[in-house]
């Protein structure tokens, strides 16, 4: 069957329907900042992971879940390790985590701000857009209630608009662009105002791949994409295209690096290449570099991706 595609006024009408069951505040709920002191109040706990599978939940996007979706889903589970989504994410969760991510980078702001907001979708929802209601009124990715200020039943459970609501909040609790810096766990409770304030900082890892695989530039105009390679062996890294100290290794197999860069000579035999490729390793700090000596489908001083791109300069 062709897949079905929801035009807007049809998811509307889907998520109007979904959410008749749950229950409306006394009073027409405040947009955000309509509370006294111009700040929504606490959102709502995490939902519990055992109930996750029994919850109605929306579409994140109106075609629903992509094949794109589903390949960033396979290529990024075994990497995943939270306690949330880990090795069970599905490509349902990559739409919603791309909208988040979208509507992050609607805003042109730093890449940060789609992994603190990944964090605390995360955290919340596990990256399902939640129709009914399992604590108090809280719904969407971000659980946020309507009795609190965050917004309408139905507008909390457009990611689009659940997203924005959490980046005014988090904008007005972190001025001057602050949350550029600081524990990314804890900024998400500062903002969110977590009954569970510990848990966010179990999902950060899972949220930055999630951000660096679907980022497509916002705050950070021209910067890198993501491209997957194949590296034939577990490789060294190291901090920059011509450090000698080796900074952590990056393993065999299929892994994903932003760009490249012209460095030492890396050779064996009649093999050798002088570009270098900048990736998240398996041990070490982020924004590594590997070489593209390891890749295993290219030849001298090529650096291509898999389906055979060539990897644009840092």
């Amino acid at each position: 069957m062709p897949r079905q595609f929801l035009s807007k006024a049809m998811l509307g009408a889907f998520l109007g329907a979904a959410l008749a069951g749950v229950p409306a505040p006394a009073s027409a709920a405040p947009p955000p900042g309509g509370n006294a002191g111009g700040a929504p109040g606490p959102a709502g706990k995490p939902v519990p992971l055992a109930m996750a599978a029994t919850i109605a939940q929306a579409p994140c996007a109106p075609g629903g879940v992509s094949a794109a979706d589903n390949t960033v889903a396979d290529q990024l589970r075994s990497r995943m390790n939270g306690r949330r989504v880990g090795h069970a994410l599905d490509g349902y969760q990559v739409s919603c985590a791309r909208a988040i991510t979208a509507a992050v980078a609607g805003r042109r702001l730093d890449r940060r701000a789609a992994v603190i907001a990944l964090t605390t979708a995360i955290t919340e929802s596990s990256l399902r857009n939640y129709t009914e209601a399992v604590d108090h009124d809280s719904l969407g990715l971000f659980q946020q209630r309507p009795s609190q200020g965050w917004g309408s039943p139905g507008q909390l459970v457009d990611p689009a608009y659940a997203t924005g609501a959490f980046l005014d909040a988090m904008l007005r609790e972190y001025p001057g662009n602050s949350w550029m810096n600081g524990d990314i766990g804890a900024i998400c409770q500062r903002v969110q105002v977590s009954a569970v304030p510990d848990a966010y900082r179990y999902e950060v890892a899972d949220a930055q791949l999630l951000a660096d695989a679907l980022w497509t530039g916002g705050g950070d105009p021209g910067g890198p994409g993501l491209y997957w390679v194949d590296t034939m062996e577990t490789a060294p890294v190291f901090g920059s295209p011509t450090g000698t100290i080796q900074t952590g290794t990056l393993n065999k197999g299929t892994n994903y690096v932003f760009c490249k860069a012209w460095g030492r000579r890396i050779e064996r035999g009649s093999a050798f290449n002088h570009w270098w490729l900048r990736t998240d390793p398996d041990s070490g700090p982020a924004g590594q570099y590997v070489s593209a000596f390891y890749l295993t489908r290219w030849g001298n001083d090529e650096a291509k991706a898999n389906d055979g791109t060539v990897i644009p300069d840092c």
